[in-house]
């Protein structure tokens, strides 16, 4: 749901070039590049922009000027958004105070960007569609100070949601999800409804439990599968089941498939209640046993092919097989 900045929102241009100073006289542009290679820059992006934009001595002032304003890393700052080396940053600190922001230095270590905008009219604009309270959200979730906020409103409003504002409120990181996306993942949960046979409202689940957008399909299947399987009602879905790791409710599931209680519905309702009450320690650890022994799982529950609970947790196994080898990846 990225959208483009509206150009009010600007406040800062670029640096005009800074024609050398006496020291740098005669000095070639590679030369320069080292030198400002040895302030600690090394991103080439970034050293080609300041080699074009300032003098040595002038970037040797800007890091000064940052570091005298609180920041505890200009060089990376600057590296994150080479923009920043052409403000006043003690205006732009100025200004953020201005509108509510406690704390901007730390605001702009977390989003550089936010630096370059006319932060009256961002406030503004947020107040304009109903947010009372923007300085809070953008604190909660700095880049969707970079959004059209209007246009944001108005794509959520056209895929079913009747009130974006609450939405974005409970998790701003919605706003940073393409629209399509978004249809795509409605429509997909409908169509599953109706090949799982369920009645579950994913505008309502989405609204409780933004967190569900950003699921992975596989991970989606896997409890839509357990929905159907056991016809939980939509409050237990999606107040309980959803929100649990997948690879705990999976080892409660064996657990009682290994006790002959896998049909037992009430019983994995407890269950799974019950998962809230566990530490985290002791939620670690069953989320470690059931990957490591996931593997012997699968082959345990192939000898009993004629068994439908066991192909039921076969192929909750191969999704989660599926999120195991994305997780590794990750890692790598």
């Amino acid at each position: 749901m990225t959208q483009e900045t509206k150009p009010n929102k600007e406040v800062q241009t670029p640096a005009r070039e800074v024609k050398a100073s006496q020291g740098e006289m005669g000095v070639s542009q590679e030369e320069k590049k080292q030198e400002i290679r040895k302030l600690g820059f090394s991103e080439e992006k970034t050293v080609d922009y300041l080699a074009n934009k300032f003098t040595i001595e002038t970037i040797r002032n800007k890091i000064q000027s940052l570091q005298s304003t609180g920041f505890t890393n200009p060089v990376s700052l600057i590296e994150k958004f080479p923009p920043i080396a052409s403000y006043k940053i003690k205006r732009v600190i100025q200004d953020l105070k201005s509108v509510g922001f406690s704390d901007p230095v730390s605001l702009i270590e977390k989003h550089p960007r936010i630096a370059s905008f006319k932060i009256k009219n961002v406030i503004r604009d947020f107040k304009s569609v109903g947010f009372s309270n923007p300085v809070s959200l953008i604190e909660k979730f700095p880049p969707i100070a970079d959004l059209n906020i209007n246009r944001v409103i108005q794509d959520l409003k056209s895929v079913g949601f009747s009130d974006p504002v609450s939405l974005i409120k409970t998790s701003p990181s919605i706003t940073g999800l393409d629209i399509n996306r978004i249809k795509r993942r409605l429509e997909l949960i409908r169509r599953l409804n109706k090949t799982f046979q369920l009645e579950l409202d994913p505008i309502n689940i989405i609204k409780q439990f933004p967190t569900y957008l950003n699921y992975d399909i596989k991970r989606i299947f896997f409890y839509l599968r357990i929905a159907s399987f056991y016809g939980v009602d939509h409050e237990f879905y999606r107040n309980r089941l959803i929100t649990k790791n997948p690879f705990i409710v999976f080892n409660i599931l064996y657990n009682l498939y290994s006790r002959d209680r896998i049909l037992d519905e009430d019983e994995f309702e407890t269950q799974i209640k019950r998962i809230n009450k566990l530490s985290k320690e002791t939620k670690r650890e069953i989320q470690d046993e059931t990957e490591n022994n996931l593997p012997q799982i699968i082959e345990n529950l192939k000898q009993q092919q004629d068994d439908e609970n066991a192909k039921f947790l076969l192929k909750l196994a191969s999704y989660l097989e599926v999120l195991l080898e994305k997780k590794k990846k990750k890692r790598k």
